[in-house]
């Protein structure tokens, strides 16, 4: 102090209300103290490694500051009169991400020609710290207005179940249940005391049948019935149920025609339009 001045104003101490983990979408409250007392003080704030950028505090002072940062960043806070003081965080944020892994078609998971719906696992990977999954829904879903240009606009099914905890959750289809399209994993849990919830998923796709294999189920009727109907397959499908090649070719989408028809002999609205059995004719 000269001449009976008073000392310069200082900043004296800078607090964070939170350290992290932090839940999605919370903030980071940060306080700085000064001396004298309330003395307005000047922020920047630098996310990694940037250059500082100036922003307007609150309160009625002018000095809390609330920061928003994303999962991996670091944060550094300064809040400065004649002296800067400085606080890095290094931004954690509570999540969740599901990891299934990709199918051996492309990504995508196959419904073998039996057929047979594939067992396809999701696991839970936690960020920021340990959590638990408390719930699983598990959907399969198709819609055929994804199979142009035949595919019914207003041809849609679902499967779902569900599971209660575990951090990674395997879908195991009952054995008359097949469904095509895709299948989607969600997950809510916690961590760190946050609610977190996340989706993953992966495609599907079906198997057309082997020949021989739809030639032995015709010879089991009358050779009349038999004739009849591999002409007809023959000509309406190739003997394909999906559009794919013959011969356990993978594929999509069932092989709709005209008026959304569809199966080996094109027939409408059978049951196997839940995508699809590679056996219905």
């Amino acid at each position: 102090m000269t001449n009976g001045e008073p000392p310069p104003a200082e900043v004296t101490d800078l607090q964070a209300d939170k350290v992290g983990p932090l839940c999605p979408d919370e903030t980071v409250k940060f306080e700085a103290t000064t001396s004298p007392p309330k003395v307005p003080v000047t922020w920047t704030v630098a996310v990694n490694g940037g250059t500082p950028q100036p922003v307007t505090g609150t309160g009625d002072d002018g000095n809390t500051l609330e920061v928003f940062g994303a999962s991996g960043q670091i944060v550094v806070v300064t809040a400065a009169l004649t002296n800067p003081i400085s606080k890095t965080t290094n931004w954690k944020v509570a999540a969740l991400q599901i990891n299934v892994p990709p199918g051996p078609d492309n990504g995508r998971y196959v419904i073998t020609d039996e057929p047979r719906m594939p067992a396809i696992t999701a696991t839970a990977l936690f960020q920021g710290e340990s959590g638990t999954v408390s719930e699983w829904d598990v959907s399969a879903d198709f819609s055929a207005d994804d199979c142009p240009p035949f595919g019914p606009d207003d041809l849609r099914t679902t499967f779902r179940f569900s599971q209660t905890g575990g951090n990674a959750f395997t879908a195991h289809f009952p054995d008359n249940v097949i469904r095509g399209g895709g299948i989607s994993f969600t997950a809510t849990g916690t961590v760190s005391g946050c609610t977190v919830s996340a989706e993953g998923g992966a495609g599907l796709v079906g198997t057309n049948p082997q020949r021989t294999d739809i030639e032995n189920f015709l010879k089991q009727k009358s050779p009349d019935t038999y004739r009849t109907l591999q002409r007809i397959a023959c000509k309406e499908s190739g003997q394909r149920q999906f559009n794919a090649p013959p011969n356990g070719g993978t594929g999509f989408c069932p092989l709709f025609g005209p008026g959304g028809k569809v199966g080996l002999c094109k027939l409408p609205n059978q049951p196997m339009i839940k995508f699809g059995t590679g056996r219905r004719m």
